[in-house]
C-alpha cells in the first residue's frame, strides 16, 4: 500500500462532504504520521533524492519533507470538504493571492491564453480553486489514481461552476480513454483562458533541463503544446507556497519569451527551493535523472 492510498480510501472519500477543513486536517495528518512510522524504509527514497543532489540527507530533513508531503494529500482533498462556500471561505482566509491573481488577469484581459506552469511544490493542489475564486475559468491538467477520485473531483468542479462563486472550473484527465489531452489543452490556450498544467514530471515528451547542478528530464511536453498553439500564449510559472501551518501565498511569475519556456519554468523551480526545498514534494518520488 502506497501512502495516495493509505490516505484517499474509498470511506474517507464518501465522508469528504460532511467534513469542514478543521476536521479534514488531523485526520490525514494522524493517518499520514501513522503510515510514515510504519513504513520507515520509504524514507531512503527520499534520502537517496537529496544525495544525488548533493544535499543535506539527515534524517530530520527527510522527516520534515514527508510531513510535507502528508500535507499536499489534506490539500489535494479539502476541496472536495462540504460545499462550495465551505471551500471559499477556507480559501479567503487562508490564501493570499491578491497580486498573483493581478498579474493572471492582465493577461487574461489582453486576449492572450494563459499557461499556468506549477510542479509538485507546497499546495499546488490549491492553485486552481484560488485562480477561480477570483472569477476566471480554470482547466486543469490532472491524473487521477482511481476511477472514484475522478467522479469526485467531476462533481465539484460542477458544484463550484454553478454556485456562481467560483469561476467555470474544467479539467483535462491525462489517460481517459477516447481524450487526446495535447489537442484539448491547445484549445484551452487558444480560447485565451487559463490552463493549469505541471511541468515537472517525466513523460515520453520531456527534455532534458539542469535542476540543481544535475539533468533531470522534465516539461511534460509543454513546450510543444505551446508550438501547437499557433496563438499568443504567455507562460506564468504558479507555486503556492505554505506560508504557516494553515497560511499559503500563491505566487505568479510571468516568465519571459525567450524561446526557452521549460529552461525558465526550471530556473524557478531552483529559486523556490532555495527557500523551501522541504515543500517540493516530488522528493518522495523517483526523480527522472537524466543518466
Amino acid at each position: 500500500m502506497s501512502l495516495s492510498t493509505h490516505l484517499q480510501t474509498p470511506e474517507l472519500l464518501k465522508l469528504l462532504p460532511t467534513l469542514a477543513p478543521g476536521q479534514l486536517k488531523p485526520l490525514v495528518v494522524q493517518r499520514g504520521r501513522e503510515y510514515l512510522d510504519a513504513h520507515a524504509e520509504e524514507s531512503e527514497v527520499v534520502a537517496q533524492n537529496l544525495r544525488a543532489f548533493g544535499l543535506d540527507a539527515s534524517a530530520a530533513r527527510v522527516r520534515a519533507i514527508q510531513e510535507q508531503v502528508v500535507l499536499h494529500y489534506f490539500e489535494k482533498l479539502v476541496a472536495l470538504c462540504g460545499t462550495p462556500a465551505t471551500l471559499r471561505q477556507f480559501l479567503a482566509h487562508n490564501v493570499d493571492a491578491a497580486a498573483a491573481v493581478d498579474t493572471i488577469k492582465a493577461i487574461v484581459n489582453s486576449g492572450s491564453g494563459v499557461l499556468l506552469a506549477t510542479c509538485h511544490f507546497g499546495a499546488v493542489e490549491l492553485v486552481a480553486p484560488t485562480v477561480l475564486m477570483h472569477g476566471l475559468p480554470v482547466t486543469g491538467v490532472l491524473r487521477f489514481a482511481t476511477a472514484q477520485l475522478s467522479e469526485s473531483v467531476a462533481r465539484k468542479a460542477q458544484q463550484l461552476s454553478a454556485s456562481g462563486d467560483f469561476g467555470l472550473a474544467r479539467f483535462i484527465e491525462i489517460g481517459k480513454p477516447g481524450a487526446i489531452a495535447a489537442v484539448e489543452m491547445a484549445a484551452v490556450l487558444r480560447r485565451a483562458e487559463v490552463l493549469l498544467a505541471v511541468f515537472d514530471e517525466e513523460t515520453e515528451y520531456s527534455k532534458p533541463v539542469a535542476l540543481l547542478g544535475r539533468q533531470v528530464k522534465g516539461g511534460a511536453g509543454l513546450h510543444r503544446i505551446l508550438k501547437f498553439v499557433n496563438a499568443p500564449v504567455r507562460v506564468v510559472c504558479a507555486c503556492m507556497v505554505r506560508t504557516g501551518d494553515a497560511s499559503y501565498r500563491l505566487e505568479a511569475r510571468e516568465l519571459p519569451d525567450n524561446g526557452n519556456p521549460v529552461d525558465g519554468m526550471y530556473a524557478h523551480l531552483e529559486q523556490i527551493l532555495a527557500n523551501h526545498l522541504e515543500q517540493w514534494y516530488f522528493l518522495h518520488e523517483e526523480i527522472p535523472f537524466v543518466q
